[in-house]
């Protein structure tokens, strides 16, 4: 049976035309001397290439992987070294997302023998004579990365043995996860980020050479950012400040070391997102709320802010030029026909110049943004993809979907194929940016919930939702909020998708993971933290004898982070106590992968396939009876 054949009649066209497209993977990009590195995935190739692009007269190479790794196998985000000689990248099998760290020599396009095991999403960073490199790993099989390596070069001269592995930071297992890494322009010290949920980010600033560490930025809130640069560090936060703010920390400073603010977003409607460091200039992306998004180049000598040239949509990646002071950035724009590209912006009054376009799609559709007022009362984005001409007023189906963010939706392979496939077929994509995480050891307990609610709500208000109804779709942690919406007002969606969903908080999966979600959500064995966590399980908040909108719950067979028996024990838990829906029928499908879904194109074909027979099937059923239902703010909630 061809994996097309769940597909609704009418878009078995549209999806082989997509399959046949050359594609982003999405994992991101990597600049150095005069190269732009990032993957690419051929018509019909099973393996994404290695690409190589000259960023000085466009010139491309492509290394293809299939002929040196084996079969099922996955890369991941590209780094090359300082002088382009090598490029190491991750390598998982079958969708686990633990995996090894290669080396591709690019003088011969041969992996030097020797790897480094149990890397997971590494952050990579080279030494200036390309002999080692420092990486971000786990210290215990299929863990989350908890320590920062400096590895050193199977074949390489001087430095240390070959392939020697040294410890140079690490943490105590379960009290975080090491992001991501920088390096000094001296080599001397190194920037090491750890998330810590749900409070946020720690920075520490470590002595390469005996391993101490000589300063650290801890108890920020969000997400926070660092280079070395210039003698200092710099770092955004949000410590101080909502918006965020950057600043810097002077290395070399014989006095007790002090922060300083640098730049700070002037409009309240501001928020930082990411930074990366030129050998002169910092660059600096933010995004408004209602200017959409702003990069600016920020003097290390100085200090001195200049806005650059607006970027054409929005940006996913930041990567500093280390030979010149150019800004290289992946960008999502409003023509989605376009899909992901990447683009060099200067500093000089040329502005941006864009160097690679990929993914030209079959049918063309925009993406705008619009705003709705959030649990906090305050403004959020809503990230809107629909057909090129229509009316933005006009009602019809809406898929909501709740994910990380705009840059991975739009790589995602699953979503660049599912959204144009929804939109030839009348289909609105909204996307709301809602509030996390939820924790009760955080003061927004419930907002990405209520956020979640709040979009869904305003969209039927302002009359987007038609009599199709409105289907929810959620990934990981998004599932989770989903579902509790689900849960709390079923009358408002005409079809949930639950995809590698979290839906359990009372069961503690076993290992490093597990024990950074308890820290997260709450320990099942506390009694004072049990209540609090079955209130907030899905799977706990099924009611007997009520009828829920259809649910598919997709799982990939080899998903690491959440237990696929959540999404089993899900459905049956729907079948045994809730009653029927309707129309249509509760639904779970299991294909191969790990948490971030299947691997090969043709497994990800047959997913695209099965969520678009099932999305536009719930879509099939006017639902205006339901939607009118909805309840209104201020009246009590039946089924909280």
């Amino acid at each position: 049976m061809s994996a097309l054949s769940a597909a609704p009649a009418g878009v078995q066209e549209l999806l082989e035309a997509l399959a046949a497209n050359r594609e982003l993977p999405g994992d991101g990009i990597s600049v150095s001397c005069d190269r732009l590195a990032y993957l690419e995935r051929a018509a019909g190739a099973q393996l994404p290439d290695l690409m190589l692009q000259s960023l000085s007269d466009g010139e491309s190479r492509r290394w293809p992987p299939g002929a040196h790794l084996p079969a099922g196998a996955r890369l991941g985000k590209p780094t090359l070294s300082p002088q382009g000689r090598y490029v190491a990248f991750p390598v998982t099998l079958d969708g686990n997302e633990t995996g090894e760290l290669r080396v591709l020599d690019l003088s011969t396009e041969r992996l030097l023998d020797g790897a480094l095991p149990e890397v997971r999403h590494p952050a990579v960073v080279w030494a200036g004579d390309e002999r080692s490199l420092w990486c971000t790993r786990s210290a215990s099989p299929h863990g989350v990365p908890d320590q920062v390596v400096r590895y050193r070069l199977a074949g390489g001269e001087g430095g240390g043995e070959a392939g020697a592995v040294e410890e140079v930071f690490r943490i105590q297992a379960g009290e975080g996860v090491v992001s991501q890494v920088s390096l000094s322009d001296d080599q001397r010290h190194l920037a090491i980020h750890v998330t810590v949920m749900p409070r946020g980010t720690d920075l520490y600033v470590v002595d390469t050479a005996t391993h101490a560490v000589v300063s650290s930025l801890v108890g920020g809130r969000g997400q926070l950012r660092a280079h070395l640069a210039g003698g200092y560090v710099w770092a955004t936060s949000n410590r101080a400040h909502p918006a965020g703010e950057l600043l810097r920390l002077r290395l070399d400073d014989s006095r007790a070391p002090a922060w300083e603010t640098v730049f700070r977003p002037d409009s309240a409607s501001a928020r930082l997102v990411a930074m990366a460091a030129g050998p002169r200039s910092l660059f600096v992306h933010y995004r408004d709320t209602r200017q959409g998004d702003l990069l600016a180049e920020v003097d290390l000598d100085n200090g001195r802010v200049s806005p650059l040239d607006s970027p054409d949509g929005v940006v996913a990646d930041l990567v500093a030029v280390p030979d010149a002071n150019l800004l290289a950035y992946s960008e999502f724009t409003a023509d989605f026909a376009d899909g992901g590209s990447y683009a060099v912006a200067s500093s000089q009054p040329s502005g941006a110049r864009r160097v690679l376009v990929h993914n030209r799609l079959p049918h063309t559709v925009r993406l705008r943004t619009d705003s709705y007022v959030s649990a906090d009362g305050g403004a959020r984005r809503l990230f809107v993809v629909e057909e090129q001409g229509r009316d933005p007023d006009r009602a019809g189906p809406v898929f909501v979907t709740a994910f990380p963010g705009l840059p991975t939706l739009a790589t995602s392979p699953l979503y660049r194929w599912l959204i144009p496939v929804l939109c030839a077929r009348g289909v609105r994509v909204v996307l709301p940016v809602i509030a996390g995480p939820l924790s009760p050891r955080t003061r927004s307990a419930r907002r990405p919930i209520e956020d979640l609610e709040l979009a869904c709500r305003e969209l039927v208000d302002r009359g987007w939702v038609g009599p199709e109804g409105m289907v929810a779709d959620g990934w990981s942690e998004g599932g989770l909020y989903v579902a509790m919406a689900m849960s709390r007002s079923p009358e408002l969606f005409a079809g949930v998708v639950l995809r590698n969903a979290l839906l359990d908080l009372t069961v503690t999966d076993p290992g490093p993971v597990g024990k950074a979600r308890s820290a997260l959500y709450g320990q099942p064995d506390n009694p004072g933290e049990l209540p609090w966590l079955e209130s907030h399980s899905p799977i706990h908040r099924i009611r007997p004898g009520l009828a829920y909108p259809p649910v598919l719950a997709a799982v990939n067979s080899r998903d690491m982070r959440v237990s696929p028996d959540q999404s089993r024990r899900f459905v049956e838990a729907l079948h045994d106590r809730a009653a029927p829906p309707a129309y249509g029928r509760h639904q779970l499908i299991e294909s191969p992968g790990g948490h971030f879904g299947a691997v090969t194109k043709s497994d990800q074909i047959a997913e695209v396939a099965a969520l678009s027979a099932f999305v536009l099937g719930c879509f099939s059923t006017p639902q205006g009876s339901r939607i009118s239902d909805f309840h209104k703010p201020g009246k009590d909630r039946t089924h909280e």
